[in-house]
């Protein structure tokens, strides 16, 4: 998911992963889902569609 922010007059695209914990949806910083040995839960298509975003 990403989102458009506006933080003190400035506008910046923000990319969400939103991950389903039981009957939970978690957010998962894209930063640490991306970094080195992150987001091994996440499957890797999602992964990579999501850091090609950053």
């Amino acid at each position: 998911m990403s989102a458009i922010t506006n933080t003190g007059g400035m506008e910046q695209t923000s990319v969400y992963l939103f991950q389903a914990e039981g009957p939970v949806w978690a957010l998962n910083q894209a930063d640490v889902v991306c970094a080195d040995g992150g987001g091994a839960d996440v499957p890797t298509s999602l992964r990579d569609e999501l850091c090609a975003l950053r």
